[in-house]
């Protein structure tokens, strides 16, 4: 599954976040609430988190996780809208 995929979907169901954490499924905050995004998805493990964050970062983006282990942007899905991660 991509980032597009899973802001699509929580686009979808009225979610307001999308949360990608390590040990955890794929979470969206819906009224407030954290519920997984997908039911029955499962736990992401280190290499799907990078993953997912990657194909959404640009170069310089990508170093400065590589040197500080964060970092924050925004970005746009054509005709879909623009988000911060």
């Amino acid at each position: 599954m991509t980032v597009h995929e899973l802001l699509n979907i929580a686009i979808e169901r009225g979610a307001s976040d999308v949360h990608i954490t390590v040990g955890r499924p794929p979470m969206a905050r819906l009224h407030g609430e954290l519920i997984p995004l997908i039911e029955d998805s499962p736990l992401l493990i280190g290499a799907d988190t990078e993953k997912l964050l990657r194909e959404i970062m640009t170069p310089e983006q990508n170093e400065e996780v590589s040197k500080k282990g964060e970092c924050d942007f925004s970005f746009s899905i054509s005709n879909v809208g623009r988000f911060r991660a």
